[in-house]
């Protein structure tokens, strides 16, 4: 009887143990992926903006062609 109960107890303390690595994992990942998210709001905002080297020619600009 007494060896049922130090069994059972057993699986129970494995049983958080293991619910306690997928906890702390699961945490690690969700971090992870909040940070990734952020960086590529960051890239979307930095690719919207103008370049000023672009932005310093007007749409109308055209080059001279000169012939030899």
């Amino acid at each position: 009887m007494v060896l049922l109960v130090v069994l059972a107890w057993a699986v129970v303390t494995i049983g958080c143990w293991i619910g306690y690595q997928l906890t702390q994992q699961n945490g690690r990942i969700l971090l992870h992926l909040e940070s990734l998210q952020h960086q590529l709001t960051n890239l979307r905002l930095r690719s919207a903006q103008p370049t000023p080297a672009l932005a310093c020619y007007p749409d109308t600009y055209q080059a001279n062609r000169h012939t030899i």
